[in-house]
């Protein structure tokens, strides 16, 4: 493995979500790194500049006085870029690296979200193999040709930097209930209300359920349409806050297009519920459920299906027990190297 303390690392970014600069920050000890964000969820603890208003100019700019700093004082300078294809400057950034002589690590979805037969999908892919040196692909789903001709692909599943990132440091306790006048079937919904979260839907189709199944539906979101009994609502809240009220439920479900989410739930010992549509969602996480082993999957936007998924769970606790066990084992299990480890060894490899 090659000595990395004389190594730069330009980290392009559109958006810095806490749990992605945790991985980056995880390396300095081995990098110097220099980062370019759009947007920024969190402070990073290494230099970067922030462009908030998406400014092209402002953003080259950027980039070529880091480029040039890194230049100056490393032997080697490594790119990270996302594949953002519309995002011009991160693919004008690309391009100077070349020009420049750096090594050009791009990671994303592949063909996952795009036709592998358009015409359009298929320059869009031969220009991220054209400029990488790698190209690090989050799932197996998506390569279609030519991401699947290509030596330079690496399958890296996408998660998080480790379950200690996520302040989780032993097993949950996951007990079995048994249904009686006294039982709660618990789903906890995280994230933010967007387009496509699916929260609407969700609120509805529980609606319907009817007095015979108890059930809550606890929400750490910025949802403000709390207009039924059975929703409790938190608010923003975070680390150990979602811990303690994590430990209270019993399923997490996603009911709009999902991504790391699903696994989220996992790593919280929760059994994962989202729609069975992979491709229409928002990366390939959801496809870590293996429908009735680790979790459960329903036909997208039908409320028929997911009442009878849930309506299944509330009367087979035991099945939803083993579950949330599989569930939770599936995320310790993806975390046993950390992300940042992953990413070491394809940057030592160049």
């Amino acid at each position: 493995m090659r000595d990395t303390c004389d190594t730069a690392l330009i980290v392009l970014q559109p958006r810095l979500y806490s749990y992605r600069s945790q991985v980056f920050e995880a390396l300095i000890d081995r990098y110097s790194i220099f980062g370019i964000f759009d947007l920024r969820c969190s402070a990073p603890k290494f230099t970067y500049k922030n462009i908030p208003d998406g400014s092209f100019i402002k953003w080259i700019i950027a980039f070529i006085a880091f480029l040039c700093q890194a230049k100056s004082n490393y032997r080697r300078v490594i790119l990270f870029s996302p594949a953002y294809t519309s995002h011009a400057g991160i693919v004008l950034s690309t391009l100077i690296s070349k020009l420049f002589h750096l090594k050009v690590v791009v990671h994303g979805q592949a063909n996952f979200k795009k036709s592998p037969t358009s015409v359009a999908g298929k320059v869009i892919a031969f220009y991220w193999l054209a400029i990488s040196d790698k190209y690090i692909s989050y799932s197996e789903i998506g390569l279609d040709y030519p991401y699947n001709s290509s030596p330079k692909v690496l399958v890296v599943p996408n998660r998080f930097e480790s379950l200690e990132s996520l302040d989780i440091f032993s097993t949950p306790k996951i007990t079995l209930s048994k249904p009686s006048n006294s039982f709660r079937l618990k789903l906890l919904f995280i994230g933010r209300y967007r387009n496509n979260c699916g929260l609407d839907f969700l609120v509805e189709t529980l609606s319907l359920l009817d007095h015979s199944h108890s059930f809550e539906l606890h929400l750490i979101s910025d949802f403000s349409q709390v207009e039924h009994d059975f929703i409790i609502s938190y608010g923003a809240i975070y680390g150990k806050e979602i811990l303690d009220v994590a430990r209270e439920c019993h399923i997490g479900i996603y009911p709009g297009d999902a991504g790391l989410s699903i696994l989220h739930y996992m790593a919280l010992g929760l059994c994962p519920i989202t729609h069975s549509s992979i491709r229409e969602h928002s990366g390939p996480e959801p496809n870590y459920i293996k429908h009735g082993y680790n979790g459960f999957m329903y036909k997208k936007n039908s409320k028929a299906d997911l009442l009878c998924v849930l309506k299944y769970l509330y009367a087979n606790t035991d099945v939803l027990t083993s579950t949330r066990m599989n569930a939770f084992a599936f995320a310790k299990n993806i975390h046993k190297t950390t992300y940042s480890q992953e990413f070491d060894s394809v940057f030592s490899s160049l």
